[in-house]
């Protein structure tokens, strides 16, 4: 299940997006692999391609887990992959 979403989350991002996440000199974004390990929430709405108001409502309520680095919002990467797992796979 956990490959599944993996392969979701590239499929939907565009080339040459991921080309420049997975760029461990672009932007200081770490990188494990060939996944990034950190989004900002900006990045997190280019993955899922939903808007930064959705992004934020579902922080917001807890779908989604993120946390601050000063000022700035963070979301794991991993949180990501568990969102889609749980949208794809609802449970009763």
């Amino acid at each position: 299940m956990r490959t599944d979403a993996r392969d979701y989350l590239l499929l939907r991002t565009s080339a040459r997006y991921y080309r420049a996440m997975t760029n461990t000199t672009t932007r200081g974004v770490c990188t494990c692999g060939r996944q990034p390990l950190v989004l900002t929430v900006r990045e997190t709405c280019h993955v899922l391609r939903i808007s930064r108001r959705t992004v934020e409502a579902l922080i917001r309520s807890g779908a989604l887990t993120s946390y601050k680095i000063g000022t700035a919002r963070r979301v794991d990467a991993a949180a990501v992959l568990d969102y889609l797992d749980r949208v794809k796979h609802p449970t009763s």
